[in-house]
């Protein structure tokens, strides 16, 4: 009787394990189904969105904030689906994420350009009102659904702020296909087409052009564009061959639009066709052009809200720029007109118009969030038209000091916000609210002009905004006030955020660059007065890196080594000492030390500087960098910058530095020994030495010469530091409606 109910319990448990078994196959699919959404393109601005459909529960796809965070897989063809299937996320490093998010799965059954698929919102929709509520969570959606693309977005979104989209792990996807997907054709290649000589005439642009248009061969391997004026652009026949290449590849780029939706993976193949397609959209002309695949989502497209506008600008400028801003944006593939209706100069020579000050170029970049090229610039006429297949910020280059009046008609405002113009200033609030449509707006500064995407101007109020602008306007300032020169007449910093940058996440140059993430920092006060945001004094200090004073290794620290000074006199923050970064945290401390040890030259870090200010003050440095800027010496080798350094050093403490510098090892001559030799030795006695007794035993018996190891003599600077900090200078910029 126990052996048959035994029996009967483990056949029991028997048929319900077989019974998990078919649940978990059903649930997960037999293999007569396959999941269709496998590896599949993934439409997202997301960090690892390739997590969504690669398979692997464990991975997981952090999409970045939207307006429209949404994240999307082409299945490629049309399917007729049975089931979809969305994965909570289940890594242990992303925490609770994802999890208590209310969120709407949609679909759309015809092929849509993946940047501009936020355009065809609201989509099919399947099911609002999901939850995921513990991590790894499946959700199965069942039904008869028409789909090439599955959408997944947060419910709770007001598609005017950025907001986060949902943290997932995987989505999975199953049915049939019922129709093939759309993929546009390429040309059938005209025999003999690309053979140079006979019936291929390369000679000029448009025939250069003409060929183009008639071989995909010859498109993708040659440079189709070369050498060519301005004015052979506007003729007639070059007009055509640019409208035929557009109409013969046009589909195929829509295809393969760009944007940071839907990057573009550099193939050999046909990567020249891409600079040559990109190259050609800026060759149009005409008040409507063909906007760039893309376009609307990066850089972004003007708002249907938000309507034209017609005004005058007069700017009166005493040092030259390239990127004085005119207060409106071109919309992509719209032209705007533009009349001067007076200047001081006798003619408009080198005077230009830029329609957005994004120059990076990244051509040679593996993978494109954005077409390599999208600046438009053209000489400036009396009378002119301009047109950008990609639209942005609308900027005026002065060789020399002007005073200029432009009338703009067909352009777009953005809200106005000019440090220097009080009643800009004060209206910030309703200005910032009435021009909220453009993608990205141009702060005036004192000294540094910024263009950073509308949203986040819009989201930063007047007196946090006003901070923050003259914060960075004291940054150019004090690093001018310490190294000696003399920001009124230098010409303003430039600073632009961008989808993507030639290098890294910002880098210096005119103008000195930032991804657009970078833009954050007008509206995070806090953060700015702790001194956590080190990106810009790092990249302003690059374009004021005092060169002949930047010794071995020094390409990093002697653009670092403001950081200190501004963040101690800006922020009241004890900046020169420990934990602060750079040069004072207990690594940088340690590294001193380290490199004392290691007896060989190397250069210096920022803890070297930082260790001469809590010696003698910052004012010590600062003294010697405008003798190194303004030597007639050459300086041009590390001899002959050391030495220099060196006796400088010695000439504005008073003390002879020599064994103090052979810490580092530096190679010191006759001459420095000489000049140093006249004053008082100074060797310190603190902490940092203290770890190293028989080295410096060492160097000061090789010295051969009695030090003083107390509390050296303070250096003054010898000019005003705070000079021009949180003032501003006379407006000279007045926009007339």
């Amino acid at each position: 009787m126990e052996i048959k109910t035994t029996l009967e319990m483990m056949t029991s448990a028997l048929l319900l394990t077989l019974e998990l078994i078919l649940r978990l196959k059903l649930t997960y699919a037999s293999p007569e189904q396959s999941n269709v959404a496998l590896k599949k393109p993934v439409i997202a601005n997301a960090k690892w969105p390739e997590c969504l459909v690669d398979g692997n529960y464990k991975s997981t796809i952090s999409p970045l904030a939207d307006k429209m965070p949404f994240i999307a897989v082409d299945l490629g063809d049309v399917y007729q689906l049975n089931s979809i299937h969305v994965h909570a996320q289940n890594q242990w490093s992303f925490y609770e994420h994802g999890l208590g998010l209310y969120f709407s799965v949609y679909v759309w059954p015809n092929f849509t350009t993946a940047c501009d698929m936020n355009q065809l919102y609201p989509w099919n929709l399947v099911k609002s009102g999901l939850m995921f509520t513990r991590k790894g969570e499946q959700i199965v959606l069942s039904g008869s659904i028409t789909a090439q693309y599955i959408i997944i977005m947060p419910d709770t979104i007001d598609f005017e702020k950025p907001t986060g989209g949902l943290v997932m792990g995987e989505l999975r996807a199953f049915g049939k296909k019922i129709q093939d997907g759309y993929v546009p054709k390429l040309p059938e290649e005209i025999e003999d087409a690309t053979k140079f000589g006979g019936a291929a005439d390369t000679k000029t642009l448009a025939s250069r052009l003409e060929l183009a248009s008639r071989s995909w061969n010859y498109f993708r391997k040659n440079d189709v564009i070369g050498k060519y004026t301005a004015d052979e652009v506007e003729t007639v026949g070059v007009q055509q061959a640019v409208r035929k290449v557009i109409d013969t590849y046009g589909k195929y780029f829509e295809y393969h639009c760009i944007c940071d939706r839907h990057p573009l993976k550099k193939d050999p193949e046909t990567t020249r066709a891409f600079l040559n397609y990109n190259t050609i959209l800026f060759m149009q002309r005409g008040a409507k052009i063909i906007r760039a695949p893309g376009a609307t989502r990066n850089p972004g497209d003007v708002s249907p809200n938000l309507k034209p506008s017609a005004y005058n600008v007069t700017f009166n400028i005493d040092v030259a720029g390239a990127f004085f801003p005119m207060a409106g944006y071109a919309k992509p593939g719209e032209a705007f007109r533009y009349q001067v209706l007076h200047m001081s100069t006798p003619n408009l020579r080198g005077f230009r118009i830029r329609i957005n000050p994004q120059t990076d170029d990244i051509a040679n970049h593996d993978q494109h969030n954005r077409w390599p090229v999208v600046t438009t610039v053209e000489d400036m006429r009396m009378n002119g038209q301009m047109v950008s297949p990609f639209g942005g910020p609308i900027v005026v280059q002065t060789p020399s000091k002007a005073n200029i009046t432009i009338r703009f008609e067909n352009v777009y405002r953005y809200g106005w916000f000019d440090i220097r113009n009080r009643e800009s200033v004060q209206n910030w609030n309703i200005e910032r609210q009435r021009y909220r449509g453009t993608p990205y707006m141009m702060i005036v500064g004192d000294q540094m002009i910024s263009m950073v995407q509308t949203d986040l101007g819009v989201d930063t109020n007047t007196e946090n905004l006003e901070w923050s602008t003259t914060f960075f306007d004291n940054i150019v300032k004090i690093i001018h006030n310490y190294r000696g020169s003399d920001y009124t007449t230098s010409r303003l910093q430039v600073f632009v955020t961008d989808q993507q940058l030639t290098v890294g996440w910002g880098h210096s140059g005119y103008p000195w660059m930032g991804h657009n993430s970078w833009g954050d920092a007008f509206n995070t006060v806090d953060t700015l007065k702790k001194g956590e945001c080190t990106g810009y004094p790092h990249e302003i200090g690059h374009n004021l890196q005092v060169w002949k004073a930047t010794l071995m290794n020094g390409e990093e620290v002697t653009n670092n080594m403001y950081i200190p000074v501004v963040h101690h006199h800006l922020l009241g923050l004890p900046a020169f000492e420990e934990p602060y970064r750079p040069g004072s945290t207990p690594n940088d401390l340690k590294d001193m030390v380290n490199t004392w040890k290691n007896g060989s030259y190397h250069g210096v870090g920022v803890n070297y500087y930082n260790y001469l200010a809590r010696l003698f003050n910052e004012s010590l440095v600062g003294n010697v960098l405008p003798l190194a800027m303004n030597t007639k010496e050459p300086l041009d080798s590390e001899d002959l910058k050391v030495n220099f350094w060196v006796r400088s050093l010695c000439n504005e403490s008073k003390y002879d530095l020599v064994p103090f510098h052979r810490l580092w090892s530096f190679n010191m001559d006759e001459k420095t020994l000489q000049l140093c030799g006249g004053f008082l030795c100074f060797f310190p006695d603190d902490e940092f030495t203290k770890q190293i007794p028989e080295l410096v035993e060492k160097v000061l018996e090789d010295y051969g010469k009695n030090c003083f190891r107390g509390t050296p003599r303070k250096v003054n600077l010898n000019r005003n530091l705070m000079r021009g900090i949180s003032k501003v200078g006379k407006q000279y910029i007045f926009i007339h409606e």
